[in-house]
């Protein structure tokens, strides 16, 4: 089963994650993994992610991913972490905010 979610990081991995994915090993925090939101919880997951990186909201891009549901674990209603990567296969679609894309 394939869902597609929403990945929030700042827009300085973009380059890094377009080339690699996105990887469990450069994962922050207490729970290790990639973390990934449903549309209901994109706006709360942008400000998480700008008050958890220390960046403004502006400076973040949104990554859709497609990703098989069995390799998710549900954190929350709507947040979801992966303790597999994410190929580059697997993302269709970047959004950045007013800023632009990255240099």
């Amino acid at each position: 089963m394939t869902q597609t979610l929403f990945h929030v990081t700042p827009r300085r991995f973009v380059h890094s994650i377009l080339e690699y994915g996105i990887m469990v090993e450069c994962a922050k925090g207490k729970t290790r993994g990639v973390w990934l939101c449903d549309a209901g919880r994109l706006p709360w997951a942008v400000l998480h992610i700008a008050a958890h990186q220390g960046v403004r909201e502006c400076d973040l891009s949104i990554l859709h991913v497609n990703v098989n549901g069995l390799a998710l674990r549900t954190i929350r209603k709507g947040v979801y972490v992966s303790n597999v990567d994410i190929a580059t296969t697997r993302l269709f679609d970047v959004i950045y905010f007013a800023t632009g894309e990255p240099e």
